[in-house]
């Protein structure tokens, strides 16, 4: 089988074409937005807005309606109540989003343990179905993921701003904690565009390690921005083969090729100190 031949026959289907440009989008995505996560230091808000869609996702199920509104109301919804909990004397941001995760996944697990009709479905959300996204779950994602794009190329620099300096931003007259709470509401749409796709339980590792891989390799954000967003799409891509032809889950192979990526970065960062001191 030449390589022509070997690139061109998973996409043959239908299902695999939206799952290989539904993989590739959303790796650009979580590239762009990542490195913001990655440069403000809260990745743990990433993972707890991940736990936070759990009781929106199941009542979205449970009544028959689309999971990814239910995921974005309760994204949006724990956005906001971190943002209020954190204005509060002796509670920071860390503590809010601790205490938000907590409570709503909590609230998730009770919402679930109601009822057992929808046990595969939760799975699939958990650990992504890229093979199973739709047209219209396609198209929503890339709605979602349009509108956060274009949001971070206007507003790059007040966003780079607040995420390198928030105190020299408020002496600049900038709206600092608003645009703070943008940023985390651009985190929540790209979890929630994710959520089809990679699922609760593998989103974080690409809103993370592509960007962490660029900015071994740059300290600008701009140039972070950009190889993060291509580290991104090329997990996808590749990631999308290595399943297909060796018969893994997709999200799991994409998500190891992220990691490969994050260590040849790490070693060529180590060889580069070595050579400079040898």
């Amino acid at each position: 089988m030449d390589w022509l031949t070997w690139l061109e026959e998973p996409l043959r289907f239908a299902l695999f074409q939206r799952s290989l440009l539904a993989l590739s989008f959303i790796g650009v995505l979580s590239g762009v937005v990542g490195s913001f996560v990655v440069v403000r230091d809260v990745v743990f808000l990433g993972e707890a807005l991940g736990h936070s869609l759990t009781p929106g996702v199941a009542l979205a199920l449970l009544l028959g309606v689309d999971v990814t509104l239910g995921g974005f109301v309760t994204a949006i919804v724990a956005v906001l109540v971190i943002f209020w909990l954190s204005q509060y004397e002796g509670l920071n941001e860390h503590s809010a989003i601790g205490i938000v995760m907590s409570a709503m996944f909590a609230l998730g697990v009770a919402i679930i343990s109601r009822t057992s009709s929808f046990q595969i479905d939760v799975v699939h959300l958990l650990f992504g179905s890229p093979l199973g996204i739709s047209v219209a779950d396609l198209q929503l994602s890339i709605a979602l993921g349009a509108i956060v794009i274009l949001v971070v190329i206007a507003l790059f620099k007040e966003l780079q701003l607040i995420s390198f300096d928030p105190n020299w931003a408020e002496s600049a007259n900038l709206p600092a904690r608003n645009l703070h709470a943008l940023l985390l509401i651009l985190i929540a749409m790209t979890v929630v565009a994710s959520l089809r796709t990679l699922g609760v339980g593998l989103f974080l590792a690409m809103l993370v390690t592509p960007a962490t891989t660029a900015r071994i390799l740059t300290k600008r954000l701009r140039d972070m921005v950009w190889l993060a967003a291509l580290f991104g799409m090329m997990s996808g891509l590749i990631g999308f083969y290595i399943a297909y032809y060796f018969a893994l889950p997709t999200a799991s192979a994409v998500a190891l090729t992220a990691f490969i990526f994050l260590g040849i970065a790490l070693l060529r960062q180590q060889w580069r100190i070595y050579r400079a001191h040898s």
